[in-house]
């Protein structure tokens, strides 16, 4: 196998020998939108993972025991699951691509989650112990509603490296001003969102690592406007350009059950809101979209027998179950819908249900000249389109690689070198990001009539 290690940007990977396996009949082969063998060994190995995603083929690495990528980083796991590791199901299948079994500590409250995991569970009087935490990353993916205390508590912490939490990193109003004059350093507030859609970030003049994750797979803009936007990671429109932004979140999501699940009028959870939508707030608050102003909300929550509660305090009852009679309300579990502005002239408007028979993630910014970007959330579609005013798509861009993996190999390496200005830089636009979004979707909350302090 041949590896060389270089240095590229913030972190030093390995490029390695791909072949390509196709699904169907499990022949190596290249995949045709490569040109040769050394275009595919110029893609870079984000990470030392078993497989990387290309479309419909993977690229297997040819050494199969290669191994963790970071043997030798120890980390602390508060909870089991959450967006960091596409749900506890994955958890052990993608922490053992990036960590030694031996180097890993966990806390859940969740035994049975834990009973069959090649990592160790410990104690909570544990989490805070000095030992546990020396020369640790501590992962706060615990349920929402526990992020701020121990971001808190821990951030007090000298003895451990550095903390990642998850979004949201609190989830009512007293807390986040609680987070604002936090000292940040070592803090990495993420978000898979932000690595599924690296390509959308570039186009929009975020200066996101792994460039060379990107495929760019057509562009007819004028002057390859949306390439050269991409590659040096400039702004495709300036703000004074922009019209107008959706949020388009349509989820069918039924897995715990009506009864069960967290609704966006829940102060542990946060539902559609904090727990949906927030994905697409990080994105845009990253991009630099920072105060929104909500002109219109309205609400609604189904109950298992097919009833459903409203929540509004600036619609008029019936204005709000005319909007609702689109949906089926035998099945939507939740929905929000508002409008207004952000940062003062771009009109913003958010259609968010979850329960529907809908599959549907999408951003829209659209230009005044007509052009839209759009922009997927969607797992299986991680990519970003230039659309025409005429409706046609004149340009495509996705990300390669799992989002979770990149998610994590970028903590880990941004962590071990958290004195290095540039780090600390990205991961305060991180949290100032993360900051501004959630202030984002308390507007919509208060709108809603249904801010908790």
């Amino acid at each position: 196998m041949k590896i060389r290690n270089i240095s590229h940007g913030f972190i030093n990977c390995n490029k390695v020998n791909l072949y390509f396996r196709d699904k169907k009949n499990n022949s190596s082969t290249i995949p045709d939108n490569f040109q040769s063998t050394d275009h595919v060994q110029n893609k870079e190995c984000l990470y030392k993972h078993k497989t990387l995603s290309f479309g419909q083929r993977n690229a297997v690495l040819e050494d199969k025991e290669l191994g963790p990528v970071l043997p030798n980083s120890r980390a602390l796991f508060i909870g089991y699951g959450g967006n960091l590791t596409h749900g506890h199901i994955n958890f052990d299948k993608t922490m053992r691509t990036v960590f030694s079994p031996d180097n890993v500590l966990i806390y859940t409250k969740s035994e049975e989650r834990v009973k069959d995991s090649v990592f160790q569970n410990i104690e909570a009087d544990k989490i805070f112990d000095l030992n546990v935490l020396n020369g640790r990353n501590v992962y706060i993916i615990s349920p929402s509603y526990t992020h701020s205390d121990y971001i808190r508590r821990l951030s007090q912490q000298d003895s451990l490296n550095g903390i990642y939490v998850d979004k949201p990193i609190c989830i009512k109003p007293s807390e986040l001003e609680d987070m604002k004059p936090l000292n940040t350093a070592g803090i990495y507030a993420g978000d898979h969102y932000y690595f599924g859609n690296i390509a959308a970030l570039r186009l929009m003049g975020v200066d996101m690592p792994y460039r060379n994750a990107v495929h760019i797979a057509f562009d007819s803009s004028p002057d390859s406007k949306f390439s050269k936007c991409i590659n040096n990671a400039l702004p495709y429109f300036k703000k004074d350009e922009i019209e107008s932004i959706k949020i388009v979140m349509k989820e069918l999501d039924g897995d715990r059950g009506l009864r069960g699940r967290y609704w966006y009028t829940n102060d542990k959870g946060g539902g559609i809101l904090l727990d949906l939508q927030l994905h697409f707030h990080n994105l845009l608050s990253l991009m630099g979209f920072k105060k929104t102003n909500i002109t219109e909300a309205r609400g609604l929550k189904m109950l298992p027998e097919g009833n459903h509660s409203e929540f509004s305090d600036n619609t008029a009852n019936a204005k709000t179950l005319k909007y609702f009679d689109r949906f089926d309300q035998d099945s939507t579990e939740e929905a929000v819908y508002a409008k207004g502005f952000i940062d003062d002239s771009i009109s913003f408007e958010t259609d968010a249900i979850r329960g529907i028979d809908s599959n549907t993630k999408t951003l829209d910014i659209k230009g005044k000249n007509g052009e839209t970007i759009r922009i997927y959330g969607t797992s299986g579609k991680k990519q970003v389109e230039l659309i025409n005013s005429s409706g046609e798509i004149i340009a495509q861009a996705k990300t390669n690689g799992s989002p979770y993996s990149l998610l994590l190999q970028d903590v880990e390496n941004r962590l071990a070198d958290k004195r290095n200005p540039e780090n600390i830089s990205f991961t305060n636009s991180l949290w100032s990001a993360q900051i501004a979004a959630i202030q984002q979707i308390f507007d919509i909350k208060k709108a809603l009539g249904n801010l908790t302090e």
